[in-house]
């Protein structure tokens, strides 16, 4: 049986945005620096306010009942940021799909771990799936010969 994966990137993908401020209300997102303090200080709970994107989690379950192995592949800024990642997964329930969480510094980091990942574990880049929002990387993800796909969310905050 030949082996298959795919690569679910976090946010955008598996969760929409959406973090509390300290003063109250929300916020889609922060600049650099102030996103590495917020959940460097929030750590377990900077993700709970964060929607579930059902669609793309019930597409990981398909992907995981076709054979492939699921692993979710994002960036992490910050020992924080990793683990209000790893506690999101446990508290969601998700590490009954995916099989690990992959951290890597930067989004073209992506690609080369990908790159490697098939290339280290004999996968044919035919059975590698690779979902994500940012459309830059999954541009950059073709020359690999794997099956990138682009999605993008909307979300309504009332």
């Amino acid at each position: 049986m030949e082996k298959k994966i795919a690569f679910f990137d976090m946010d955008g993908t598996l969760v929409a945005p959406v973090f509390g401020k300290d003063s109250g209300g929300i916020v889609f997102g922060f600049p650099e620096q102030e996103w590495i303090e917020f959940c460097n200080k929030r750590r377990e709970t900077a993700y709970e306010l964060c929607p579930t994107l059902g669609p793309i989690i019930d597409r990981a379950r398909v992907f995981r009942k076709n054979g492939y192995d699921v692993k979710i592949l994002t960036v992490a800024l910050s020992e924080g940021e990793q683990i209000a990642k790893r506690t999101l997964v446990r508290k969601r329930a998700w590490d009954q799909i995916f099989s690990d969480i992959i951290f890597v510094p930067n989004v073209d980091a992506k690609i080369s771990y990908i790159r490697n990942y098939i290339s280290e574990n004999d996968i044919n880049p035919i059975n590698c799936v690779l979902i994500e929002d940012s459309f830059p990387t999954v541009l950059k993800s073709i020359p690999l010969g794997i099956s990138a796909y682009h999605i993008s969310h909307i979300i309504n905050i009332q």
